[in-house]
């Protein structure tokens, strides 16, 4: 299942669609919130809601509010000062009138704490009274969920200014981040969960990219008709491993026998292994056997570069998907 991802000006749009059309995404964001807040804690432990100045603030200040009038007992601290936007003046109003209790500094440590300092668009390093908010989320022992991005964290780049949330875990709306996915940001984020919001299918353009997220069991897709053989189900084609470096080649090509692959082949630069001890069924040669195309010369030649012809059959079979091609991220 690919899971789409899109850029903040598309996101923005969304939110203005939203908007336009009378669609609370403020209160469904903290349902959402609430939600995963109750599968995480028993009634009656201390939740804390971290709200800053913007409307990732009003998602902890409204979704504190659901939790209050759900019976749960809920503090909330705003360390850099009221809410800065309208959705999230209202948001407070809500969560003081249900009942949550407006704190200056935290009365105890909580169970649970709603990190909703700051959202996708943070550009910079957050300021020392951030920053020493941050230091004390980090520090408690109790299950810290950030709310759509741990903040501190770039949500696009995934990096890391100055100091960033260590999340539990992370729910992020409408769409995955690629800063949760990359650099810093799976080991800021913790566990991440997606709640779309139920946006209208049709509202969204052409994803910019997209998060591959196997199904939980994939074991349906790989089930395979008695009379059948290894050649029924594709080939796959591994060019790599130049001296030292044989264990991308090998992880690739286990990958792609796990995943369904009938036949796979390693072309290795520098043949290092007769045999794959954990997957002996994979082949192995050196570089020009799995193509005895002229681009077989080319590698040879030039092994620090990739050839930009394309093998035309692979494994001793005309490939169905010769002109896929896929990468490591490694120079």
């Amino acid at each position: 299942m690919n899971r789409p991802i899109h850029t903040l000006a598309t996101l923005r749009h969304i939110e203005t669609l939203a908007g336009q059309a009378g669609m609370p995404l403020m209160d469904r964001a903290a349902g959402a919130i609430a939600d995963r807040v109750e599968q995480r804690i028993v009634r009656g432990e201390p939740i804390l809601a971290l709200a800053g100045r913007g409307n990732n603030g009003g998602d902890a200040l409204l979704a504190a509010a659901r939790l209050a009038a759900r019976g749960h007992r809920v503090d909330a601290w705003l360390p850099l000062g009221e809410p800065a936007t309208d959705d999230a003046r209202r948001a407070h109003a809500q969560a003081l009138a249900a009942g949550v209790t407006l704190v200056v500094a935290p009365r105890t440590a909580p169970a649970l704490a709603l990190d909703g300092l700051f959202g996708i668009g943070l550009r910079r390093a957050p300021d020392a009274a951030a920053c020493a908010a941050i230091d004390w989320l980090n520090g408690i022992s109790g299950h810290r969920l950030a709310l759509d991005v741990p903040s501190g964290l770039d949500a696009w780049s995934g990096q890391v200014t100055g100091c960033a949330v260590a999340a539990t875990e992370t729910l992020t709306f409408l769409a995955d981040k690629p800063g949760l996915l990359t650099h810093d940001g799976p080991d800021q984020a913790g566990d991440v969960h997606l709640a779309t919001l139920d946006i209208p299918p049709a509202w969204w353009p052409a994803a910019d990219g997209a998060c591959y997220q196997p199904d939980d069991d994939i074991t349906h897709r790989l089930a395979r008709k008695q009379n059948a053989h290894k050649g029924s189900f594709g080939c796959v084609a591994v060019l790599g491993g130049a001296t030292g470096m044989t264990g991308a080649a090998l992880l690739a090509a286990r990958a792609a026998l796990r995943t369904g692959a009938g036949k796979v082949r390693i072309g290795l630069l520098e043949p290092a292994l007769a045999v794959d001890p954990l997957y002996p069924e994979l082949m192995l040669d050196d570089a020009p056997a799995p193509s005895p195309t002229p681009m077989s010369r080319s590698w040879r030649s030039a092994p620090g570069s990739v050839s930009r012809r394309r093998p035309r059959n692979c494994c001793g079979t005309r490939c169905s998907a010769a002109d896929r091609w896929c990468s490591t991220p490694t120079p």
